[in-house]
């Protein structure tokens, strides 16, 4: 059993989807059982507040330019949709039996422009085994993309699936795209909302379906919620007001009603001086330390945190040159060799002072491990995997980092000194979220200290390891075995590991290679996923190649030391092409 039950919330639903197995679980299904009414009771103006806050930060904050702004949003007209949608839910589940009738994967990345890492349809493409997932198992998917897919594309995806699961899935699989628009940073569901040509024929595929089709969708903000009123999907992330619980700072009452370990943390502020006192004290309560990591709570990826680190003589300093100190290092920001800018940090500091900043007491640490989970229908919560997670290094861009603040991959599973804690961790969050009415998946980021395991905070939606781990469990089908904490292949019934990594190697080495040579490049070195080994290479974010030499790689093994050799292996094969001209060609 993978599963940690708790008995339902009162007067909590509890009405069962028949399952499609742990990974169709993953894709929030859960979060289209009925919920309790968004706004209700005397509570309605506390949360129409805070959600107009939360949604202002997390989707408004990310406008489309003028010249192509969608209609104006209306607060009490979207309050009437939310309660429309869970008067649906409700009522539609018990009459269709909770089937799915297909699933509309929609991967738009609703984040602020700042906090991309890289342009939509590199990070679309890390989501692609998702919906490949769903088809794989006869699901009919519609997977909605920015630019397309072209046929060699699909055809390499597919190509990596067993014969029996390709034809099922070339079968269950559909594209679709909205009109293409020259800012790379604008996001799917922006595209579609300027676009309504294209939401009739989305809203024409989720009828022809004549059942249950959730919005399958990297984060659920108001942008996602006015595509699923357009099209007739049902959103599969939380309701709007159960967003603020993914924040980096409400997260933390989640740790705290679970008794679980965590860094000391000064309040949320947005004024300098503010932050300058709640810092100062935080140091001086806490003899020694001298690092803090500053969080803006609506962010992603890591981009929303700052490492600062004082002097070496912060501790042995007046209480006055503390002060100055605590001071000057907020003014002038992260080192330069930390990999920041001048401009950077000047950004940052607005940033904060819109959207709020707190830190966090940042000692030594080891390593930073992390949980994937999902909260089920009847309120049980299941372990999906943990991951040694992998940082950009701005030393060496080859090679990723066991600390930092920038998510580029990881190892999984995470080690077994670490497994343990971070499934009892992640269980228990689960609960946490499951008392709160919290459907779908989740993550907790954690960090390991010299005294023991921390939790760092909850992320309400799609994680960076989501890529890779629908990787596996699609090219790899077998379950989740909580007492070894890894995923079992049915066939070989032995642990799978894999390395993965949003670059494979530093960009600049593979500027000038093309994808589809690329893939040929893996596939003469012997590379490639095999599906008779149930071992190989899985290349992703392939489109990039051509805009900016970056390129994503998933190794699937049997053990960790054989997957991070053959990631490494790939690493220097690609390399080597991209220094090479292509067959036929000289350089003159």
């Amino acid at each position: 059993m993978s599963t940690l039950r708790r008995p339902p919330a009162p007067n909590r639903r509890t009405t069962l989807v028949p399952q499609l197995g742990s990974f169709g679980l993953l894709l929030a299904l859960p979060a289209l059982l009925a919920a309790p009414p968004a706004f209700a009771g005397s509570r309605e103006g506390e949360l129409a507040l805070r959600l107009q806050q939360v949604e202002d930060r997390a989707a408004g904050s990310s406008r489309l330019p003028d010249t192509h702004a969608v209609p104006a949003f209306d607060a009490g007209t979207y309050r009437r949709h939310l309660r429309s949608a869970d008067a649906q839910r409700r009522a539609v589940l018990p009459a269709r039996s909770g089937s799915i009738a297909g699933v509309l994967h929609w991967p738009s990345i609703s984040l602020r422009p700042e906090e991309l890492i890289t342009d939509q349809r590199g990070l679309e493409d890390r989501l692609a085994w998702k919906h490949i997932g769903w088809a794989q198992r006869g699901v009919p998917t519609a997977a909605v993309t920015s630019h397309g897919v072209p046929q060699w594309l699909h055809a390499y995806r597919l190509g990596l699936l067993r014969p029996s699961d390709r034809e099922t899935a070339e079968g269950a699989l559909r594209y679709l795209s909205p009109r293409p628009h020259p800012d790379p940073k604008m996001t799917l569901s922006q595209k579609a909302l300027i676009d309504p040509a294209f939401l009739a024929e989305v809203r024409e595929w989720v009828a022809q379906r004549g059942g249950i089709v959730p919005l399958d969708s990297y984060n659920t903000t108001r942008q996602e919620w006015r595509v699923a009123q357009a099209t007739g999907a049902l959103p599969s992330g939380p309701l709007p007001h159960q967003r603020v619980w993914g924040g980096k700072d409400r997260g933390f009452d989640i740790f705290d009603e679970a008794g679980l370990p965590r860094l000391p943390t000064t309040p949320l502020v947005r004024d300098p001086v503010a932050l300058t006192d709640s810092v100062l004290a935080m140091l001086r309560a806490a003899p020694g330390a001298r690092k803090v990591m500053l969080k803006i709570p609506d962010s992603s990826a890591g981009g929303g945190n700052r490492e600062l680190e004082l002097p070496e003589g912060f501790a042995t300093a007046s209480a006055s040159e503390q002060e100055a100190l605590v001071r000057e290092s907020l003014l002038r920001g992260p080192n330069a060799a930390d990999g920041s800018s001048a401009e950077d940090w000047q950004r940052y500091r607005a940033e904060a002072q819109r959207a709020g900043v707190f830190a966090e007491l940042f000692g030594d640490a080891k390593r930073a491990p992390s949980f994937q989970g999902c909260v089920q229908p009847d309120g049980s919560v299941e372990a999906i995997s943990t991951h040694l997670q992998g940082f950009a290094d701005p030393q060496d861009p080859r090679r990723l980092s066991r600390q930092g603040t920038v998510y580029r991959g990881g190892q999984y599973p995470a080690p077994p000194e670490d497994r343990w804690a971070l499934q009892a961790i992640g269980l228990a969050t689960g609960q946490e979220l499951a008392r709160r009415g919290i459907f779908g998946p989740f993550g907790v980021d954690t960090l390991i200290t010299p005294s023991g395991i921390v939790v760092l905070e909850t992320n309400l939606r799609t994680v960076g390891n989501t890529g890779p781990q629908h990787a596996l469990r699609t090219l790899v089908p077998g379950r989740y075995d909580l007492t070894q904490g890894a995923w079992i292949s049915a066939a070989s019934r032995k642990p799978m590991s894999y390395m993965t990594a949003d670059r494979v190697t530093a960009q600049a080495d593979l500027l000038g290679l093309d994808a589809q040579r690329a893939i040929e490049v893996v596939r003469q070195a012997g590379l490639e996923f095999d599906h008779r080994r149930e071992t190989g290479v899985a290349l992703y974010m392939l489109p990039m190649l051509a805009i900016n030499g970056q390129l994503g790689a998933t190794a699937i093994a049997h053990s960790p030391e054989e997957a991070d050799e053959m990631f490494q292996e790939t690493a220097r094969v690609l390399t080597r092409a991209a220094q090479q001209p292509p067959a036929g060609r000289a350089l003159h």
